[in-house]
């Protein structure tokens, strides 16, 4: 069984390049925005906590 985790809501403002900038590549790989946000948020928080430890 998977594990289920809470969630929270996060808004994010993006320069308006950013934006068409996601959403190309959210097209491009067939993912959602909020799920490549998610993935950088997850390689960058694993990055940065495993080398404070």
């Amino acid at each position: 069984m998977a594990k289920t985790r809470k969630k929270i809501l996060v808004s994010v403002y993006l320069d308006k390049e950013d934006a068409e900038a996601l959403e190309k590549v959210a097209k491009e790989e067939a993912l959602t925005k909020s799920t490549i946000i998610r993935k950088l948020v997850r390689a960058y928080t694993r990055r940065h906590l495993k080398g404070s430890s």
